[in-house]
């Protein structure tokens, strides 16, 4: 095992895929050692904490934030977040004629989650 395998899980990314392509992901988003920073189930229904209430107003306004991007179902759990995501066409303005390589696409699925 390499040392860094000790501290950072396998991606589950597509080495090829380009994040930025048109069409709908499942996202999951999870806690810093998935402790339950969002809320917490009282009786059977969660009650969001003043973290979890950011993180649904964050989701939310991701789409007038982003025209380019269209949400669908969410869900918040005390320590995660699952949504679909959808990226639609996007028209690039170039930065200088280029992007550096290694720097995120403004338009990708990594820059938006970011």
């Amino acid at each position: 095992m390499k040392p860094k395998d000790i501290y950072r899980p396998q991606s589950r990314r597509l080495k090829h895929w380009d994040y930025a392509s048109p069409g709908s992901y499942f996202i999951t988003i999870c806690t810093h050692k998935k402790t339950p920073y969002l809320g917490s189930i009282v009786q059977g229904e969660l009650h969001l904490s003043s973290m979890g209430i950011i993180v649904v107003q964050e989701w939310s306004k991701t789409a007038s934030l982003r025209p380019y991007v269209a949400l669908d179902a969410y869900v918040v759990m005390p320590n995660h977040l699952h949504g679909i995501l959808s990226l639609q066409s996007f028209v690039e303005v170039p930065r200088r004629g280029v992007l550096r390589s290694g720097v995120p696409k403004p338009s990708s699925l990594g820059t938006i989650i970011g």
